[in-house]
Formats: C-alpha cells, structure tokens, sequence
C-alpha cells in the first residue's frame, strides 16, 4: 500500500507477516514504478474534488471506470466486469499470465445512473475505444516503431 495518513498504523499491523506493506509518503515523481506493479487502485477518500490518482493510475496502462452514479460494491464490480469486454475487443491475446488485463470503477454516489447494463455496454465501448486511441497515438521508441509508423493514415 502507498500512502500515509491517520490509519497507516492500523493498517500495518493488519497486514500478516510477508503479505504486504505500507510505504507512507511517496512523492509523486516516484510513484510510476507502483502503478507500474499495482493490480489494484482504491481512493477511499470521503470527499476528493478530483482524485489525481486515477489519472496518474490511468497513465501508468490500468483501466479506470469513473462515474457519478450510484452503484453498490456488486454492481461496481459487475461493472467492471462488463468493462472488460473493451478489453477482449481491442487486445488479443487478452487475459494472458503476463499482463494486467484489470478494470477498476469508481463511483463517487452523485446521482441515479442509467441501468447497469447499459453503463456497462458504454464502459466496454469506451476502454476498446481508448486502447485504440492509445494504439494509434503512441509513438515510437527509440528504433522499435509505433503503429503510427507503420499504417497510413490517409
């Protein structure tokens, strides 16, 4: 766990022998390596204006599903469920051994959302939707080329 604050202690002595642990502070411009290693993202802030954390989470490759909506922990994880499906459109192989292939919700309670299943249908659509645009955005390193080198973009 990264981070610091009035529980730290608490959760410390929570965690058993050799299962985790808590970093306390980490500055910002050191944090791309645990999001790099991070299967999970929790922003268990009562109030947060606009949580940077799901950006930076965002920008280091993990899927976040924001929304305003109401949702239960069940129906945030079915969500997260049905967003993955954006996943298999767009990555194939998808939910191999060797990636990260995880989908997180966050969902501040604001108001009534639409039904799950249409949330979900426009989740999936926009994760395939944003692999896509990650895809084709991304430029190349060093000599090893990025898709935009490789296609015509007429």
């Amino acid at each position: 766990m990264v981070g610091d604050g009035a529980l730290a202690g608490q959760v410390r002595a929570a965690l058993p022998p050799g299962r985790g642990a808590v970093t306390g502070f980490v500055n910002q411009a050191d944090l791309p390596p645990y999001y790099h290693a991070a299967d999970i993202l929790v922003l268990p802030s009562s109030h947060e204006p606009w949580g940077l954390v799901v950006n930076e989470a965002m920008n280091r490759g993990l899927a976040v599903i924001a929304t305003d909506a109401r949702l239960s922990k069940a129906q945030a994880t079915k969500l997260a469920q049905m967003a993955q499906d954006g996943l298999a459109r767009a990555i194939r192989p998808v939910h191999t051994p060797f990636d990260g292939d995880t989908v997180f919700t966050l969902a501040t309670g604001r108001r009534a959302g639409p039904p799950l299943a249409i949330l979900g249908a426009i989740a999936a659509d926009v994760v395939a939707h944003a692999i896509e645009r990650s895809v084709l955005e991304a430029t190349n390193i060093g000599r090893l080329p990025a898709a935009r080198d490789l296609i015509d973009r007429r």
